[in-house]
């Protein structure tokens, strides 16, 4: 049997404001890490699906989902991308989340491919 990963790990499982920056270099020496928040709210008004998570610091940060431009349905919320999983209280990991539009007083936000977004239906 396989045992829970130590989630008390700030390296492995930071808080957003300790992700990097998305023009940050990458080191290839860093150990893998997985940005960990429960979903608050759906913010999706355009074609790309939005959220609002909370961090392990119980900070706010938004989750926008980039879909790939084949399966983008603009005439639909969230170009059609099938959210049904993203629900109020669950938990989504993102691998490797690195922050865009942090600037000035600014924590920025996170873009993520759809695909590589993983939801557990437990909240931290």
């Amino acid at each position: 049997m396989t045992s829970l990963p130590p989630f008390r790990n700030s390296e492995r499982f930071p808080a957003f404001a300790d992700c990097p920056v998305i023009d940050s270099p990458a080191d290839p020496t860093d150990v893998p890490y997985y940005l960990l928040g429960t979903i608050a709210e759906n913010m999706t008004v355009s074609a790309s699906p939005t959220f609002i998570l909370k961090d392990r610091n119980n900070a706010s940060f938004a989750l926008t989902l980039r879909i790939p431009a084949d399966e983008i349905n603009e005439n639909l919320p969230g170009g059609g991308f099938d959210a049904k999983g993203f629900k109020k209280g669950f938990t989504a990991v993102v691998e490797g989340a690195r922050r865009s539009g942090a600037k000035e007083e600014k924590a920025g936000f996170v873009v993520a491919p759809s695909g590589s977004v993983k939801v557990c239906s437990t909240s931290l």
